[in-house]
């Protein structure tokens, strides 16, 4: 309870008490608790290898060291890794809906770092049924983070604002500062994306006040340099977004060996277009690709040549994975190696319109790029206000 009211050194200090007290009287299960209570303080303040030293102890004396020990791994750049220990865990509790409870919103967190959407959108699913059923308002609060932050990695950040805000309302409520500070800067990314700079500004200020004030060393640098970023002027870009329609489909057709070694040679041969044409890859999630490009030209270009070799592949091997691409001009701001704004949500929305094997791009896009095209018409986007002409591009 003080972990999560922010009362961070009293809570150490009990924790560290109580386990040396435990151990004297010859405790170890609960010994094992109160190190695990130490390894989320100091992983919290970002004394990763002291957190690392506490959870080795709950796993000696054969204690449970999740959800705790598997944060530690993606605060360590091995988010993979910790997901398969999370798997394990909830394996193990196929039926124990408390420890699921438990273990879930870390899980969530944990996927969606190791690129797994599918698998983070059943864990957030499943944890909305179960604040449903337990009714507990932390659980409601987790629930709506975990919601949020999917949206987010499926580039719908328009969507995730509401479910985020409604986290820091109850993280807010239930007085854990923590939580609700870094569920602000979650909500201030989605923001940012939106291009809604003065929210995001408010946001992070607030997060980054929480965190020093905590002494969450790494929370507060990632807050400020949020913030630092957000403060970019913007630039204009052609970005350019790639999927693979029916993938699931697909894998139950050709087995999961086929799908991965598909999906190999997709990906080298779609990043090898990308620099062949000035391109910068952006993002990579799950089946899809975000690539930004100087113009409208050597985007189009890019798509074009993308769509070419896959058509080739079919004619001579018989297969290959059907891709749509969407391609859209617009002022977006740079945030580190990326981009964010309206202008990146809405290149997004641009590429779900297209169907399998289609190019479809906005007309003013299209028109700069010079190429040819069919079939204009207007579409209405979602998360934006007004509709967009779009076109499908020739490229047979």
């Amino acid at each position: 309870m003080l972990r999560l009211r922010g009362r961070w050194a009293e809570a150490e200090q009990e924790a560290e008490s109580a386990c040396e007290d435990f151990l004297t009287y010859n405790m170890p299960g609960e010994a094992g608790q109160a190190s695990y209570e130490l390894g989320e303080l100091r992983l919290r303040r970002g004394d990763l290898t002291g957190a690392e030293t506490a959870f080795r102890r709950v796993v000696e004396v054969a204690g449970e060291p999740q959800p705790g020990l598997a944060l530690l791994r993606l605060a360590q750049g091995k988010p993979r890794v910790g997901l398969g220990e999370l798997e394990r865990a909830l394996a193990d509790y196929p039926d124990d809906r408390v420890e699921r409870a438990r273990l879930l919103p870390a899980f969530v967190e944990l996927a969606l770092a190791a690129e797994q959407i599918d698998a983070a959108r059943g864990a957030a699913e499943e944890l909305g049924a179960l604040a449903t059923l337990f009714g507990s308002d932390a659980l409601t609060a987790a629930a709506c983070w975990a919601r949020g932050i999917v949206l987010m990695a499926e580039r719908d950040p328009a969507s995730a604002v509401s479910p985020l805000r409604e986290a820091v309302r109850r993280w807010h409520e239930l007085d854990a500062p923590y939580e609700a500070a870094r569920t602000r800067t979650r909500l201030a990314e989605a923001y940012q994306s939106i291009a809604d700079e003065d929210a995001a500004v408010l946001e992070l200020e607030a997060a980054l006040s929480i965190f020093e004030r905590l002494g969450a060393a790494a929370a507060t640098r990632g807050a400020a340099e949020l913030l630092r970023r957000g403060r970019a002027d913007a630039t204009t870009g052609t970005f350019l977004f790639t999927d693979v329609c029916g993938s699931t489909s697909l894998i139950e057709a050709i087995g999961d060996e086929s799908w991965l070694g598909l999906v190999d040679w997709h990906d080298r041969t779609l990043r090898a277009l990308f620099d062949e044409h000035g391109g910068a890859e952006i993002d990579h999630a799950g089946d899809g690709f975000f690539a930004a490009f100087p113009e409208p030209a050597t985007a189009l270009a890019c798509g074009v040549a993308i769509q070419r070799p896959l058509a080739e592949h079919r004619r001579h091997h018989g297969f290959a994975p059907p891709v749509r691409i969407g391609v859209h001009t617009a002022e977006a701001i740079p945030v580190g190696r990326g981009y964010r704004g309206k202008g990146v949500h809405a290149a997004a929305r641009v590429g779900a319109v297209a169907e399998a094997n289609e190019i479809v791009a906005s007309r003013e896009t299209a028109e700069a790029g010079r190429v040819g095209f069919t079939n204009p018409r207007f579409a209405v986007l979602k998360g934006l206000s007004e509709p967009v002409e779009i076109v499908s591009v020739d490229w047979r």
